[in-house]
């Protein structure tokens, strides 16, 4: 993302209406989502947002929020430079879904909003590696339009009216009209 994208992002209000689509990627303990630590994308969450790229494909007027959250653990020292708070690598990991999103989408930055939450929001205790998993998490929100489909409308070609027009039986004029064309006599 460039740096302007990066600020539109991260400045764009959701909708206030509730969303159509709405995924949460736990860091299951099975498997996690992004490199320790990192905000690069491990391919199975890769798997995961491709999936939902195929759901939202042919939707209108996209809109898509991403919110990234992290655990409590401390930011180890060697990535500190990178990262300097949980904050900070929840919001990459926030940026790093989007990005993935906006290229499988092909959709433009102002579609998108993104915000980290860092710790702040855990949704279960931070006391075991259980609960930790489950507060490493993305957010995803997705708002669209179905797209409509017009009926097929047949047209048929315009048909030929032959018309004659009779003066004392005698034939004066003949004439081919469409059969919407107006003529007067």
């Amino acid at each position: 993302l460039s740096r302007a994208e990066r600020r539109v992002i991260l400045e764009a209000v959701p909708p206030a209406a509730p969303a159509q689509q709405s995924v949460t990627f736990d860091d299951l303990l099975s498997g996690t989502n992004f490199e320790s630590g990192r905000d690069v994308l491990l391919p199975a969450a890769m798997a995961r947002l491709d999936a939902l790229a195929a759901r939202l494909r042919g939707k209108q007027k996209v809109r898509v929020q991403v919110i990234g959250h992290t655990d409590n653990q401390r930011i180890a020292a060697w990535l500190k430079p990178t990262f300097p708070t949980n904050q900070h690598l929840s919001e990459a990991r926030a940026l790093a879904v989007t990005a993935y999103l906006m290229r499988a989408l092909d959709l433009p930055a102002a579609a998108f909003s993104a915000s980290g939450k860092g710790e702040s929001e855990a949704i279960a205790s931070n006391a075991t590696p259980q609960g930790m998993a489950q507060n490493r998490r993305t957010e995803i929100r997705a708002w669209y339009e179905e797209a409509v489909e017009l009926p097929a409308v047949a047209t048929a070609p315009p048909k030929r009216i032959e018309t004659e027009v009779l003066v004392d039986d005698c034939a004066v004029a003949s004439q081919a009209a469409n059969r919407d064309a107006a003529f007067s006599i």
